[in-house]
C-alpha cells in the first residue's frame, strides 16, 4: 500500500511540474492610483546564490527573513508636492520619507520619470531630478525571451547660495553655481520562468535580468568661466561616480508587487539584499524611514541566530545588550552605525527563555528596550 501511495505522489509531482505554464505579464499588473504595494527586505541574505535562469524552474526562497514590510501607496501625480516639475506624470509614490517618485504609463510601459525631495548628495536641498523620457520600470506584454533597453539623463542646477554654510565650508572651491549630472542605461532580458516559493506563498513568475550603468558627476561654475568637474573633490559620497549593478526581478501575472528582487554588485560577486512580496504575518509599516531610531530583533522567537535591524540612527557607536529576567547582562556587542544596518548574532549559548535587549548610544542613553524569546529544539 505504501509503495502505491509513493508512486502516486511522485507522479503527482511530475505531472504538476510538467503542466506548469509560462505566463505573460500585462499592463494589468502596473500600479494604479490607490494601489498599495507591500514589500519586505532581507538585508542580510543567507546565501550568495541567485536563482538560476531557464525554463520551468522551481525557486525555493522560504528562508528569506524581514522584521517588517513597507507599504508604498501610489496616488494621482497631481497630489504630489513636486507635481509641477513632472507635468507628464500619471502617478506619484513616496519612496522614502521626504522623497517622492513620479511615473507615467505610455505605450505599454510603466516609466520612472524622476524624484522630488531631498537631494541625492545630502546637501539638505529639496530638488526635482527629472529624467525627461524616463527609465522603463516595467513593460507589457512581457514574456519569456523578451529584451529591451532604456537610457535617460538628468541635469539639476542650483545656486551655491542655497547650500548651508557648513556645506560650503567643506567644498574645495567657492562656486557661484553647481549642477548634478546623472546618466543611466538599463538593459533587461527575460531569461527564466517557473514557480517561486517565498514566505507566505508560491507564485508563477518570469525572471528578468537587469544590468544598469550609472554615472553621476558634480560640476561647478565660477562667474563666466566654463563648468568644471569637482566630482573627485567630494570625499566619501557613495552617490557620485560610476556604478554598475545587476538585479534579478521575478514578476507574477496577478500580483502587482514583484515577487522577489535580488540586488547585486556589478560583477555579481556579492548579493546585497533581497526584496520580496510582504506576507500577512510580517508587520506592515508605512515605510522604514518613518520608523523611530531603534533596533528590531527577528526572527523572534529565535533559536540559534538572531538578526538585529537598526533603523534611522545618527552616525556613531552603539552598544547592543541582552539581559535575562534578573536584569543581568548575558550578551553585548558594539557597532558603528550610520542610518540603517542589519547584523546577525549567535545566541546559541543562551538558555531557553525570555530576555530583554537594549540599544544604548555613545552618551549612555537607552534608545529602546524590547523583548526577545529564545527557544531550544
Amino acid at each position: 500500500m505504501y509503495r502505491y501511495a509513493l508512486v502516486i505522489a511522485l507522479l503527482g509531482v511530475i505531472f504538476n511540474r510538467e503542466t506548469t505554464a509560462q505566463i505573460t505579464i500585462t499592463s494589468a499588473q502596473f500600479p494604479e492610483a490607490g494601489d498599495t504595494l507591500v514589500v519586505a527586505s532581507d538585508n542580510l541574505p543567507e546565501s550568495s546564490a541567485v536563482p538560476r535562469g531557464g525554463e520551468n524552474q522551481e525557486w525555493m526562497l522560504g528562508n528569506l527573513q524581514a522584521p517588517f514590510a513597507t507599504r508604498v501607496l501610489f496616488k494621482n501625480a497631481a497630489e504630489g508636492a513636486g507635481a509641477a516639475s513632472f507635468p507628464e506624470a500619471d502617478l506619484v509614490a513616496e519612496l522614502a520619507e521626504g522623497l517622492e517618485g513620479y511615473y507615467k504609463i505610455e505605450d505599454g510601459a510603466f516609466i520612472y520619470l524622476g524624484s522630488y525631495g531631498e537631494d541625492p548628495l545630502e546637501f539638505g536641498l529639496e530638488l526635482a531630478v527629472n529624467f525627461g523620457e524616463g527609465l522603463i520600470e516595467r513593460k507589457a506584454p512581457l514574456k519569456f525571451g523578451d529584451e529591451f533597453e532604456s537610457s535617460s539623463s538628468a541635469e539639476v542646477r542650483f545656486s551655491a547660495d542655497d547650500l548651508p554654510q557648513e556645506v560650503l565650508d567643506e567644498l574645495p572651491v567657492v562656486p557661484d553655481s553647481l549642477k548634478i549630472i546623472i546618466e543611466t542605461t538599463r538593459s533587461v532580458k527575460v531569461d527564466g520562468w517557473g514557480t517561486m516559493f517565498i514566505p507566505g506563498g508560491s507564485y508563477d513568475v518570469l525572471r528578468e535580468k537587469r544590468t544598469e550603468s550609472r554615472e553621476v558627476k558634480l560640476e561647478a561654475r565660477i562667474g563666466f568661466l566654463p563648468w568644471f568637474d569637482i566630482t573627485d573633490l567630494i570625499p566619501e559620497n557613495d552617490f557620485l561616480g560610476n556604478l554598475d549593478a545587476v538585479s534579478y526581478h521575478f514578476m507574477n501575472d496577478v500580483e502587482k508587487e514583484p515577487i522577489a528582487e535580488f540586488y547585486l554588485n556589478g560583477d555579481e560577486s556579492e548579493l546585497l539584499r533581497v526584496l520580496y512580496k510582504g506576507a500577512d504575518f510580517i508587520t506592515n509599516v508605512k515605510g522604514i524611514n518613518h520608523l523611530k531610531p531603534g533596533v528590531y530583533a527577528f526572527p523572534n522567537p529565535a533559536i540559534v541566530n538572531v538578526r538585529f535591524e537598526f533603523t534611522n540612527l545618527p552616525a556613531g557607536d552603539y552598544d547592543l545588550r541582552i539581559y535575562n529576567i534578573l536584569a543581568n547582562e548575558v550578551w553585548a556587542e558594539r557597532y558603528y552605525i550610520s542610518g540603517s544596518k542589519t547584523v546577525k548574532a549567535d545566541i546559541s549559548n543562551l538558555r531557553k527563555g525570555t530576555y530583554l535587549y537594549s540599544l544604548i548610544d555613545s552618551k549612555g542613553k537607552t534608545l529602546g528596550t524590547r523583548r526577545l524569546v529564545v527557544l531550544r529544539p
